[in-house]
């Protein structure tokens, strides 16, 4: 697989993730009707599951298991879960004086993140 195929197939996914990212976040703040970043979280902790649950499948793969990482990991995912639409979000938080909700938001999407990340490897490993 050249270069320039590798990054249609990471473009393919990442725009489909971003545009998800952003109908799934809009959806659930509107829905919940909150000013807590509830859409970028759901987002984020999503995310994090899911690439804990396929990687361990899709990194070490060669032709179909390869196309499927970039495009499903690299590109889908990456698109879908932004860092800079958390660090946005926890600054105006910040900025507003919201601090109890910036605080929750920082623990929420971390800690939470990041066990969510050792969930999904572990029910990959078991399935």
């Amino acid at each position: 697989m050249n270069e320039l195929m590798k990054c249609v197939y990471v473009f393919i996914g990442g725009g489909i993730g971003s545009a998800s990212r952003f109908l799934t976040a809009r959806f659930f703040t509107n829905f919940f009707n909150t000013t807590f970043p509830l859409g970028v979280t759901v987002v984020n902790l999503a995310g994090c599951f899911f690439i804990g649950l396929l990687l361990p499948h899709l990194s070490k793969g060669e032709g179909n298991t390869y196309f499927a990482y970039l495009l499903i990991i690299v590109g889908f995912l990456g698109g879908f879960t932004t860092f800079s639409s958390f660090g946005s979000d926890f600054m105006t938080l910040f900025q507003n004086k919201e601090l109890m909700k910036a605080f929750a938001f920082f623990l929420i999407n971390n800690i939470l993140g990041i066990a969510l990340v050792f969930l999904g490897n572990y029910f990959s490993i078991k399935i």
